[in-house]
């Protein structure tokens, strides 16, 4: 029986799960904390030398002031850094949208030594377009969703009001700047192309502050989002890339062949990481697909 929380195993934007496989998991759970907390707002940027493209990289946990973090027997965390491609997510709500509804289930290579991960790991992904350098020239977004919905203080310091444009107007562009630290991750729902989405509401003209129209992205049969565009335009180039979410690993889905057996390297990482860490070692099981 599988007492972890696993992700749904349905058709992602990178297509369907391989046999032989080995994958990360972070499951859904109704006893979770809201998705938005996981959001890293203001995006950070990717440090120099720093590879992730098309490849997964374990590195140890860090404080802010570049001390390593141990858990409680004083032993390293380590956490796996995971690029997201724009050929399967084209822009990065995308992944986020099929990650809050179903979970998150990333590929990683047969090599990677997953005896190091613990339930006390973490994903940290990172996409191409995430970081504006030009956000400053840009309209606020209506809200900031983990300043919204979450606890926590977020750092992008646009949460004030629900960035209420008219609230910020009257006390000049001085106090705007203050306030605008950083992206908010949440203006890149305003910026995605309507090109082949379907509209769901038409303008209120006689109602500026509700005039934009929301419409409705279908990723997969599987998923499907709402957004509402300011009609912003951003060239690609514009975009940098950087970190814009993490989330737990809540554990590792071995995809078994057509003859029912699994990757056997995977395999015995995970069983000596039970070995090496009893009861704080990954769990994982055997799927179908």
């Amino acid at each position: 029986m599988i007492d972890f929380p696993i992700a749904n195993e349905v058709e992602r934007g990178c297509g369907e799960r391989i046999p032989g496989g080995c994958y990360l998991l972070c499951g859904l759970s109704n006893r979770g904390l809201p998705f938005p907390h996981f959001f890293i707002d203001p995006p950070q940027p990717i440090p120099p030398g720093l590879d992730l493209r098309n490849k997964t990289t374990l590195l140890e946990r860090v404080d802010a002031e570049g001390n390593k973090v141990t858990n409680a027997l004083g032993e390293p965390i380590w956490d796996a850094y995971i690029w997201v491609g724009e050929e399967h997510y084209q822009f990065w709500p995308y992944f986020v949208e099929e990650a809050r509804r179903h979970g998150v289930s990333r590929r990683i290579p047969e090599t990677m030594d997953t005896s190091r991960l613990t339930k006390a790991s973490r994903m940290v992904f990172a996409h191409r377009r995430v970081i504006l350098p030009t956000w400053r020239d840009l309209t606020l977004p209506a809200e900031c969703e983990k300043n919204s919905i979450c606890s926590t203080i977020c750092l992008c310091g646009q949460g004030i009001k629900a960035h209420d444009l008219a609230w910020f107007g009257e006390f000049g562009k001085h106090l705007m700047e203050q306030q605008k630290q950083g992206p908010c991750v949440s203006k890149l729902w305003e910026l995605l192309p309507i090109d082949d989405a379907t509209p769901m509401s038409l303008p209120d003209f006689d109602d500026p502050d509700n005039s934009r129209v929301l419409y409705i992205r279908t990723l997969t049969e599987a998923t499907a989002f709402s957004f509402c565009p300011t009609g912003e335009e951003i060239p690609n180039e514009a975009y940098q890339p950087g970190f814009a979410m993490w989330t737990p690993i809540t554990g590792v889905a071995l995809i078994k062949r057509a003859d029912g057996s699994v990757n056997e390297k995977g395999l015995a990482h995970l069983e000596e990481g039970v070995e090496r860490h009893g009861e704080a070692a990954l769990p994982w099981y055997e799927a179908d697909k």
